[in-house]
């Protein structure tokens, strides 16, 4: 994939947005794939009418074919949709900001100006509904969330976020969304608490997180240049067919 996107695509630095242009094409891939097991999979009762039921923008019968039997239907998905099911069920509050991402909110409310919001502004734009909180949860988070700011305001956004959560995990920060790591929002010179208890963590650990990652990764870009090349091969059977019958 990686590949690919060199060929059409040119920056002198381009090996240092690999990771990052990966990971972005793993969440876009992700998110497109749930969308269409919602729309076109869930709501079906058997794999036979999900068959059937191809969208649109799938190009043919044979890639939808492909996504259900090898994607929509296998054991790990049935699994990982289900918990994701009782996960949500389980939820005590709920953004209101659509599909909004929460980057955009702190470009648009002050990151565009070189003034990024604390993440207690960021949490309000994203939960309130016609001006306000109205869940009891999230208002004891939110308050929450301003009492940890108010107290910290040296602190950057990432670091008043670990303060309140936790430490994140690499590929998604609360409040920052998918694609991010720590230290990307951080400065060259910051070294919070959290970093310093990061570096002292177990290095096997550390490698087994990595090697977990690489392994969805992987996963994830086979699942699509199996895509991609089922599509060339379609493409190049109707160059041919078409020659055939100039």
């Amino acid at each position: 994939m990686w590949a690919a996107l060199t060929e059409y695509f040119y920056n002198p630095n381009m090996i240092e947005y690999k990771y990052h242009t990966l990971l972005h094409m793993r969440d876009r891939w992700n998110k497109w794939r749930s969308v269409l097991y919602r729309k076109y999979a869930k709501p079906c009762g058997c794999e036979e009418d999900v068959l059937k039921n191809k969208p649109d923008e799938v190009g043919s019968q044979e890639d939808w074919e492909w996504c259900v039997k090898h994607v929509f239907y296998t054991a790990e998905f049935q699994k990982l949709s289900k918990n994701n099911a009782l996960n949500r069920m389980k939820k005590t509050m709920n953004h209101h900001s659509g599909s909004k991402p929460n980057r955009e909110y702190f470009y648009e409310i002050g990151g565009k100006d070189g003034t990024p919001p604390t993440i207690d502004k960021v949490f309000f734009e994203t939960h309130k509904s016609n001006g306000e909180i109205k869940e009891h949860a999230a208002k004891e988070r939110h308050a929450g969330l301003v009492e940890t700011c108010e107290a910290n305001p040296e602190l950057e956004p990432i670091e008043l976020v670990e303060k309140f959560y936790g430490n994140q995990n690499h590929g998604h920060i609360i409040g920052f969304g998918g694609g991010l790591r720590p230290k990307d929002l951080k400065g060259s010179d910051a070294l919070s608490r959290a970093e310093l208890a990061s570096k002292l963590r177990d290095s096997n650990g550390e490698k087994a997180d990595m090697a977990a990652i690489i392994a969805e990764q992987a996963k994830v870009i086979s699942e699509m240049r199996t895509m991609m090349e089922r599509m060339d091969q379609r493409s190049g059977s109707l160059a041919t067919n078409q020659n055939g019958q100039s």
